[in-house]
Protein backbone atom coordinates (compact mmCIF):
# COMPACT_ATOMS: atom_id res chain seq x y z
CA UNK A 1 0.00 0.00 0.00
CA UNK A 2 1.46 3.34 -1.04
CA UNK A 3 1.66 6.41 1.12
CA UNK A 4 -1.55 7.98 -0.39
CA UNK A 5 -3.77 5.19 0.30
CA UNK A 6 -2.48 4.62 3.36
CA UNK A 7 -3.47 8.38 4.72
CA UNK A 8 -6.55 7.84 2.84
CA UNK A 9 -7.63 4.70 4.56
CA UNK A 10 -6.63 6.42 8.08
CA UNK A 11 -8.71 9.08 7.41
CA UNK A 12 -11.80 6.87 6.55
CA UNK A 13 -10.62 4.78 9.64
CA UNK A 14 -10.90 8.17 11.35
CA UNK A 15 -14.36 9.17 10.01
CA UNK A 16 -15.59 5.35 10.93
CA UNK A 17 -14.38 5.90 14.58
CA UNK A 18 -16.31 9.05 14.66
CA UNK A 19 -19.85 7.54 13.39
CA UNK A 20 -19.13 4.11 15.14
CA UNK A 21 -18.54 6.17 18.64
CA UNK A 22 -21.76 8.54 17.98
CA UNK A 23 -24.37 5.61 17.46
CA UNK A 24 -22.55 3.75 20.33
CA UNK A 25 -21.18 1.15 18.04
CA UNK A 26 -18.21 -0.11 19.92
CA UNK A 27 -17.44 -3.05 17.99
CA UNK A 28 -17.19 -0.69 14.79
CA UNK A 29 -15.57 1.84 16.97
CA UNK A 30 -12.55 -0.71 18.18
CA UNK A 31 -12.30 -1.90 14.58
CA UNK A 32 -11.51 1.69 13.53
CA UNK A 33 -8.95 1.94 16.23
CA UNK A 34 -7.47 -1.08 15.22
CA UNK A 35 -6.79 0.30 11.49
CA UNK A 36 -5.85 3.87 12.94
CA UNK A 37 -3.09 2.29 15.32
CA UNK A 38 -1.69 -0.52 12.60
CA UNK A 39 -1.48 2.66 10.03
CA UNK A 40 0.22 5.14 12.94
CA UNK A 41 2.68 2.03 13.49
CA UNK A 42 3.44 2.19 9.79
CA UNK A 43 4.08 5.77 10.16
CA UNK A 44 5.99 6.37 12.94
CA UNK A 45 8.98 4.57 11.79
CA UNK A 46 9.79 7.67 9.63
CA UNK A 47 8.77 10.78 12.33
CA UNK A 48 9.20 13.23 8.91
CA UNK A 49 7.06 11.34 7.34
CA UNK A 50 4.43 11.34 9.79
CA UNK A 51 4.36 14.94 10.25
CA UNK A 52 4.35 15.53 6.63
CA UNK A 53 1.30 12.98 6.00
CA UNK A 54 -0.84 13.73 9.26
CA UNK A 55 -0.80 17.91 9.56
CA UNK A 56 -2.65 18.39 6.23
CA UNK A 57 -5.36 16.06 8.28
CA UNK A 58 -5.61 18.56 11.11
CA UNK A 59 -7.27 20.73 8.86
CA UNK A 60 -10.21 18.58 7.57
CA UNK A 61 -13.42 19.14 7.94
CA UNK A 62 -14.10 16.22 9.74
CA UNK A 63 -13.95 16.94 14.10
CA UNK A 64 -12.41 12.92 13.88
CA UNK A 65 -9.89 13.25 11.62
CA UNK A 66 -8.47 16.35 13.32
CA UNK A 67 -9.15 14.75 16.86
CA UNK A 68 -7.04 11.56 15.99
CA UNK A 69 -4.31 13.03 13.14
CA UNK A 70 -3.64 15.96 15.99
CA UNK A 71 -3.40 13.05 19.04
CA UNK A 72 -1.11 11.02 17.00
CA UNK A 73 1.38 14.22 16.34
CA UNK A 74 1.48 14.84 20.46
CA UNK A 75 5.28 13.04 20.28
CA UNK A 76 6.55 14.64 17.11
CA UNK A 77 4.94 18.15 17.30
CA UNK A 78 3.37 18.92 20.68
CA UNK A 79 2.88 22.37 20.83
CA UNK A 80 0.83 22.41 17.49
CA UNK A 81 -0.88 19.22 18.19
CA UNK A 82 -2.07 20.54 21.47
CA UNK A 83 -3.24 23.54 19.82
CA UNK A 84 -5.46 21.45 17.22
CA UNK A 85 -6.54 20.13 20.48
CA UNK A 86 -7.59 23.03 22.55
CA UNK A 87 -9.43 24.34 19.75
CA UNK A 88 -11.71 21.04 18.85
CA UNK A 89 -11.90 20.62 23.08
CA UNK A 90 -14.00 23.88 23.09
CA UNK A 91 -16.54 22.37 21.12
CA UNK A 92 -19.76 20.75 22.67
CA UNK A 93 -20.05 17.32 21.42
CA UNK A 94 -18.43 14.17 21.81
CA UNK A 95 -15.10 15.28 19.64
CA UNK A 96 -14.42 18.21 21.86
CA UNK A 97 -15.08 15.80 24.84
CA UNK A 98 -12.64 13.40 23.61
CA UNK A 99 -10.32 16.30 22.81
CA UNK A 100 -10.35 17.21 26.28
CA UNK A 101 -9.53 13.99 27.52
CA UNK A 102 -6.68 13.48 25.57
CA UNK A 103 -5.18 16.49 26.47
CA UNK A 104 -5.40 15.79 29.97
CA UNK A 105 -3.92 12.40 29.33
CA UNK A 106 -1.23 13.26 27.51
CA UNK A 107 -0.27 16.24 30.36
CA UNK A 108 -0.82 13.82 33.09
CA UNK A 109 1.76 11.37 31.18
CA UNK A 110 -0.83 8.52 31.01
CA UNK A 111 -1.18 8.36 27.17
CA UNK A 112 1.45 6.00 25.10
CA UNK A 113 1.82 7.35 21.28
Amino acid sequence: MNMKDMICKYKNAAIEYGIAQKNGDHKKANKAHNVLSNIYNKLKIDEKNTILWLTPLTNDKNQFVVLWASTHLLKLDTEFALTKLEYLSQETDLAGFIAKTTISLWKNKELDL
